[in-house]
């Protein structure tokens, strides 16, 4: 169960707010959401079609390309470079398998959160009680000793190149006494050394409501039991044990010159000590629990590598400002290059180009459960972050993985991040689409306005009768615009795989609609909900297959999750895709609208120099000349001499104000100027206006990447100032 969700519900039945009708709490189950993707709105004019390279085929690019369905569970990629067999599956790993990305997710129910007793009520709450697991069932469905293993088996077996996860209970290294040697050593879960963890910065994140308004303890049911003491900071959190398998080296047996590997390889990405200090910190205050409950990314380390740079000396980056790796409470992002096995020929496409030497970017991540603001600033965080981390001006292949917390619905603000329509991402739409028709077509067929208040509604858990004030809905709608300006700015484009539902449980809004009685359980419906998603940038990206969901599930969605199927609360999700190059500019191409842009920075600083002395030359004559005409032109040498000596404060003349010759010239300069800076803001949002989507990607990259083609039209060379 999702770590802000069930802190929702919480506050809602204690606090009695109002019953909450939004998806994730409740409610009918909804058909999945098809795919979508973002905009972005650049146009074409400068630079014909010879300068765009096409690095892939476009008919691969489009989106009507259908993504097979596997049976969920079931390996969905080639494992690596080497031959594996595991559970049956064998392949012949090949250097053609590089473009080959496979990724999984897992909300992995930290036993922290599995039936906890309310402090202030001393009772378990429904959300977190598992109603539908009969206390027969208890200890084999939710049991640490059951459960923890079947997990680990399932993520084995899955065989993802990436496996991103949520609600990691970490917990602290521990400190025991050797019998044989007599001293002391520290007992860590796994047989790596903390440098071993690839891990490098930290931003500012907050965690979910949960930490907030929740003050639960755990019983005794298969949960970690919980303290309230302070454990030193010099002990720090490692991977609990049961977990520990999935990291270390892979077993191999052979047999008649046959190599079989058991277990594959897999290292972690964890977010650094010191932020999940703060984690446990928080968990230690409201949970009465000293363990970091956190996102990780694992992925094969005989595969891919996680980019470390020698620069990332600070927790906001590197030197550069610039780091390998992002992390927030709400998610881990790093970038990965493939292990370089030395064939460069195999790796290189049609055109020569070897596009594995740029990274691709994964994220794990959890978003909060109660605020559609709070979703919206964490995921768009995370964007920016995996933006950044590109090793050219062109947004890399990204996949954002984990629990939302929401149903991406249309009319929802997080939906925003997707576009409406489907069109070609090729490099003939890049390169002749017009921000005009390019927008029209995104926008036809939006259903933003048919289902706003509807969604408005159910993130402000507004009772079924009560509709959004006017107030509401124009913040909402701000929020909306907000995203779709992100999106816009940034050229941003993004898809959502079809995962289907992926959360199964009673339906808690059946609680409202009955009466004081709890109905009997055999009368309770389960419900279905949208949490996790995997979203993917498919101007590099093309989905191959993904795993089944709870609709082609129907043990699951009787009995509910976890299960003896499904070790977990939310449904592990999975999708395979084959990565394509991005289409840029050529060289010649990226030179020419580079120097292009810096022509006219050069040419409209050197207009508003000159202005600007012009105005004081001719300010300094009409001040001489009002001198002149007055007779008050003084010895010099005399006014410094009488400036050397002291003068009290109380004998100070006041300076008289400038003459009317003067303070006219000083009104008609800074109207002048204020023309000509209205004359240079045109002239500047027409050269983007006849740039293509490449161009201002190229343009974005050289204005130093936090400036936006947006912002340098609105304040040209000032806008880093």
């Amino acid at each position: 169960m999702g770590y802000g969700r069930r802190c929702c519900l919480l506050a809602t039945s204690i606090l009695a707010l109002p019953r909450p009708r939004s998806a994730f709490l409740g409610g009918r189950a909804r058909k999945p959401l098809g795919l979508a993707f973002t905009s972005f709105s650049p146009t074409h004019r400068s630079i014909t079609q010879q300068h765009v390279t096409h690095n892939h085929n476009p008919k691969k690019m489009t989106p009507n390309n259908k993504t097979q369905t596997h049976p969920h569970g079931t390996p969905l990629a080639p494992y690596s470079n080497n031959n594996h067999t595991t559970n049956n599956h064998t392949t012949n790993g090949n250097n053609s398998n590089n473009n080959k990305i496979s990724i999984a997710s897992y909300n992995l129910l930290a036993p922290l959160y599995i039936r906890p007793i309310d402090q202030r009520t001393g009772k378990i709450q429904p959300f977190a009680s598992f109603d539908w697991i009969s206390d027969v069932d208890s200890e084999r469905l939710l049991g640490n000793e059951h459960r923890l293993p079947r997990l680990l088996t399932s993520m084995q077996n899955c065989g993802s190149d990436f496996i991103c996860v949520q609600e990691l209970q970490l917990e602290r290294e521990v400190e025991q006494e050797e019998e044989e040697g007599g001293g002391k050593h520290k007992q860590k879960n796994d047989d790596r050394d903390d440098d071993d963890v690839p891990i490098t910065s930290v931003g500012n994140g907050r965690r979910s409501r949960k930490e907030e308004e929740c003050e639960s303890s755990n019983d005794k049911d298969g949960v970690v039991p919980t303290t309230t003491t302070t454990p030193s900071s010099s002990l720090p959190f490692v991977l609990p044990e049961w977990i520990t398998p999935l990291i270390q080296n892979c077993s191999t047996s052979s047999n008649n010159g046959n190599t079989t590997t058991t277990i594959l390889p897999y290292s972690i990405i964890l977010p650094p000590q010191k932020e999940l200090g703060k984690i446990a910190e928080r968990n230690r205050r409201v949970l009465l629990a000293d363990a970091a409950i956190t996102n990780a990314i694992f992925y094969r380390s005989d595969k891919w590598n996680p980019i470390i740079r020698n620069d990332d000396t600070s927790e906001e980056g590197g030197k550069d400002g610039s780091s390998s790796m992002r992390s927030t409470t709400s998610c881990v992002t790093q970038a990965f290059l493939p292990v370089d096995n030395g064939d460069q020929m195999q790796r290189k496409n049609d055109n020569g180009i070897d596009y594995t030497t740029e990274p691709i970017v994964i994220t794990s991540i959890h978003l909060d459960a109660q605020s559609e603001e709070k979703r919206v600033q964490q995921l768009q965080r995370c964007l920016e972050q995996s933006i950044s981390l590109s090793s050219t001006p062109y947004i890399p292949p990204c996949f954002i993985a984990g629990d939302y917390n929401c149903e991406l619905f249309d009319g929802s603000c997080v939906n925003a991040f997707l576009s409406k329509k489907e069109c070609e991402l090729d490099a003939t739409t890049l390169q002749s689409s017009t921000p005009q028709s390019l927008a029209a077509a995104i926008e036809e067929g939006n259903a933003y306005k048919e289902n706003r208040e509807k969604e408005c509604a159910s993130a402000l858990r507004l009772s079924s009768d009560v509709s959004p004030s006017k107030e509401q809905l124009e913040s909402w709608d701000e929020l909306h615009a907000s995203v779709r300006k992100f999106t816009r700015d940034n050229f941003l484009t993004v898809k959502r795989v079809d995962t289907g539902c992926t959360r199964v449980a009673y339906d808690h809004d059946e609680e409202d609609t009955t009466s004081s009685a709890m109905p009997d359980e055999t009368e309770r419906t389960m419900g279905m909900w949208h949490l996790d998603h995997i979203l993917y940038t498919p101007s590099t990206l093309v989905p191959l297959a993904k795993w089944s969901s709870l609709e082609e599930d129907p043990h699951s969605r009787k009995v509910g999750l976890p299960n003896d199927r499904i070790p977990t609360d939310h449904l592990p999700i999975a999708a395979s895709f084959e990565r394509h190059p991005h289409p840029r500019l050529s060289p010649d191409a990226e030179r020419m609208v580079t120097e292009s842009l810096n022509a006219i920075d050069s040419s409209q600083r050197e207009e508003l120099n000159t202005h600007t002395f012009e105005a004081g030359q001719t300010q300094a004559e009409l001040e001489q000349q009002h001198r002149r005409k007055n007779n008050i032109i003084t010895d010099e040498s005399t006014t410094e001499a009488e400036s050397l000596q002291p003068v009290k404060k109380s004998k100070k003349k006041k300076k008289s104000p400038p003459p009317p010759e003067v303070i006219q010239h000083i009104r008609n300069s800074r109207a002048a100027l204020k023309v000509l800076k209205a004359e240079h803001c045109t002239q500047r949002e027409n050269f983007i206006e006849e740039r293509t989507v490449l161009e201002r990607m190229v343009l974005q990259r050289g204005l130093g990447g936090s400036v936006t083609c947006a912002q340098w039209v609105e304040s040209g060379s000032e806008v880093d100032k």
